[in-house]
């Protein structure tokens, strides 16, 4: 139902008092002209004093000011209608519009969301990948060591062969060859042992002679405590905690020529060297770090005989491995201003034990 301004009369309602008033207007006036004569006989100045009398035209004149409002205010209720139509075809359009707007919103977000959901895919494809690849590397590294250590046997066993090849031409020269070795390993046995206790002996002699001073001897017998005890470790590393981690920067060019001089760096984490500074001498001594096993490329390339003078280095293979068992001596070194660069002054001297 449409709403129409409140005041509003229908137009059957003015057309009702249209008809009312030509109908009862010719009444009035014939009741008027049969009014008794005794009525008009009045005097002349009671006629004068008569209504006047409403005619057609006069009643036209009213209901005419009345038609014109009637028919503004139909014009005014179809305007009204109008604009409300207007209206409602303008609300139908936005609201279409604004349905279309969000449905591309909601197309938009759903695209993004299912991108997203095709890159995360990605990336959990790529990161499968990548641990695919890091344990094919890590088995691929592990079947060339395989590989190598292999190879290495067999030019090993490829040696024996040769050497027993050669033996086969006759049996007296491999008897005469073995019972030189065995000779020659007896005089090697006797006079290694001869060595080794001259080699004590000397080094008993070094120890007496090396004059270490009150300061350096405490510090050699307290390193030396801390091999096997971890507590007397500790309180070694806590007595001497201003230490500095020393290694060898150009290991890896060293592996290439080992000709090369070693260049002692400063590391803040880890070192094969632990330089302590020691009060009463001005100077830092150097001695193996606690954690190092004294591998092949530490002793050579790492420079751990340019440091310490190593006894109970029998095997110089390259899967020899050994352990510190006591510091005779520490090294001295020399530190620049910023404690960054090295200087080997003195080597030390270590009883090693292979393991």
């Amino acid at each position: 139902m449409r709403h129409t301004k409140t005041g509003y009369m229908h137009p059957n309602f003015w057309h009702g008092i249209l008809v009312c008033l030509l109908v009862l207007c010719p009444l009035l006036v014939l009741a008027d002209q049969h009014e008794p004569q005794s009525e008009t006989q009045e005097t002349p100045q009671a006629q004068n004093q008569r209504p006047p009398q409403v005619t057609l035209q006069d009643i036209h004149g009213i209901i005419a000011p009345l038609i014109r409002d009637q028919k503004a205010l139909t014009t005014y209720t179809t305007t009204l209608i109008e604009t409300q139509e207007t209206l409602k075809a303008r609300t139908t359009i936005y609201l279409v519009i604004l349905g279309i707007l969000l449905l591309a919103i909601l197309s938009a977000f759903t695209w993004l969301f299912l991108r997203y959901r095709h890159l995360d895919s990605q990336l959990n494809d790529i990161r499968k990948w990548i641990g695919t690849f890091s344990n094919v590397n890590s088995s691929l590294k592990q079947d060339l060591s395989d590989i190598s250590n292999r190879i290495q046997k067999l030019a090993k066993t490829s040696d024996m062969e040769k050497l027993a090849t050669k033996s086969q031409d006759s049996t007296q020269e491999i008897l005469k060859l073995l019972k030189l070795v065995v000779d020659e390993t007896i005089i090697k046995v006797s006079s290694s042992s001869e060595e080794k206790l001259g080699v004590f002996e000397q080094m008993e002699e070094d120890s007496r002679d090396l004059k270490l001073t009150p300061a350096i001897a405490d510090l050699c017998d307290r390193y030396n405590a801390g091999i096997q005890d971890k507590n007397k470790r500790n309180d070694f590393l806590q007595r001497y905690h201003n230490s500095y981690k020393i290694y060898v920067e150009n290991a890896t060019d060293r592996r290439v020529k080992p000709q090369i001089d070693p260049v002692f760096k400063t590391h803040h984490a880890a070192g094969n060297f632990l330089g302590c500074y020691v009060e009463e001498e001005k100077s830092y001594a150097v001695v193996p770090d606690y954690q190092v096993s004294i591998v092949y490329e530490i002793l050579h390339y790492g420079a751990f005989v340019d440091v310490f003078e190593c006894d109970g280095l029998e095997s110089d293979a390259s899967d020899s491995c050994y352990e510190v068992v006591r510091v005779i001596k520490p090294a001295i070194f020399e530190p620049d201003d910023a404690k960054e660069t090295w200087t080997l002054r003195s080597k030390g001297i270590v009883e090693l034990k292979e393991v």
